[in-house]
């Protein structure tokens, strides 16, 4: 994503703090916004008049916008330079969120969720390539910390502040308040960051992005609304073979063009490519319990909105403390132990949460919550490094 190059010359200390304090603000934005829309999806819900199956797409249609542009940010950073690309994405973010605030309608608010996608699908990235343009390869677990902190902390306020507003006040101001952040985050990278002095012309490999976003939306509505639609209806089936078709001709087009969009040679490498898988099963496990965890306690057991966000804080805050562990362990002797732990406690909350029934107190939920924490935070820093 960034040229290996540039990361062996080492910034003085002082654009390091100053580009770790955007690193932990960039991590903190992106989950924050992620996190705090969860506890929040039974008012909008109801606010809208809407069901489950819909409102669902509040997040997915987030998510796939996210998945789409992704991959492109590598061509942004070599074309843009990581302060422009930086900036885009904050401005894409910022006004995302502020047209989802005055949405009049679940469509309208789908559509503007998909702005505010995009200027998160950059900025995810963008904070892992400042990383690797201040810490040299045998600290980038370090550095990945403290983007897991960012993460971490984002994950713990967002559902506390999303409860207590919906409770207090309007499920709109919780976009209001990621505006302010985006917002926030453009001034400061604006002053701090430094401008590229480099520029690299190279081709966009449209098609490669054309084929990778048809396979992405294709397969990602198909396992949607499966349930919904039937696994084997005839519209289900024409998704999955759309997405076979256009994943085939992304994976042709990758091996012909002289820059292809995602380079699938690095998949070469075994280290890479189950990095890879292990963040392909943590993204499952995060997004796929985030969306669950508050929909049964608010339908099942009748939590507050307040009440599910300070079951879950916990669990998050305890992130905080084992990215940080994972983080020293990758960098001190080996990525694979803390991500293997990390793992474990994953599948040891998973497997608890499915034994959950009404009898479940808060207490229970709560301390079943710190395992996944704890998974979570050993696990992603190691991962991504």
């Amino acid at each position: 994503m960034v040229n290996e190059a540039r990361t062996e010359q080492i910034p003085d200390t002082s654009y390091v703090n100053r580009t770790i304090l955007i690193i932990v603000l960039g991590g903190f934005i992106s989950v924050f916004s992620a996190s705090i829309i969860n506890v929040t999806l039974p008012n909008i819900r109801t606010a809208f008049g809407t069901n489950v199956e819909t409102v669902k797409w509040v997040v997915n249609i987030n998510l796939v916008t996210f998945a789409v542009l992704m991959p492109t940010t590598g061509w942004l950073i070599r074309r843009l330079g990581l302060k422009s690309t930086f900036v885009l994405s904050l401005s894409l973010f910022s006004v995302g969120s502020f047209l989802c605030g005055i949405a009049w309608s679940i469509d309208s608010l789908l559509v503007f969720r998909a702005v505010q996608g995009a200027g998160g699908g950059l900025l995810w990235p963008m904070s892992m390539a400042l990383m690797t343009v201040v810490f040299p390869q045998e600290k980038r677990g370090r550095g990945m910390a403290f983007y897991g902190i960012g993460t971490s902390t984002g994950g713990t306020f967002g559902p506390l502040m999303g409860g207590y507003l919906v409770d207090n006040f309007n499920w709109r101001l919780i976009f209001y308040i990621s505006m302010a952040l985006g917002l926030a985050g453009l001034v400061v990278s604006l002053f701090l960051l430094r401008r590229d002095r480099e520029r690299i012309s190279e081709k966009f490999d449209f098609w490669g992005f054309l084929t990778l976003s048809i396979a992405i939306v294709s397969l990602l509505v198909a396992l949607s609304q499966g349930r919904v639609e039937g696994w084997k209806s005839d519209y289900i089936l024409s998704l999955f073979l759309i997405f076979a078709l256009s994943f085939c001709g992304w994976i042709f087009t990758a091996s012909k063009v002289q820059n292809p969009l995602i380079d699938l040679r690095m998949l070469r490498n075994v280290h890479f490519m189950a990095g890879a898988i292990v963040s392909f099963l943590l993204g499952v496990c995060l997004f796929g319990s985030n969306f669950l965890m508050p929909l049964f306690m608010d339908k099942l057991l009748n939590y507050s909105v307040l009440r599910i966000a300070a079951s879950l804080a916990p669990g998050v805050s305890l992130s905080i403390l084992t990215t940080r562990i994972g983080g020293v362990m990758s960098d001190a002797f080996s990525p694979r132990l803390p991500t293997i732990l990390g793992l474990l406690f994953w599948a040891a909350f998973a497997y608890v949460f499915s034994l959950n029934d009404l009898r479940v107190s808060f207490f229970g939920i709560a301390l079943i919550i710190l395992l996944r924490g704890t998974g979570l935070g050993m696990s992603y820093t190691p991962a991504m490094t």
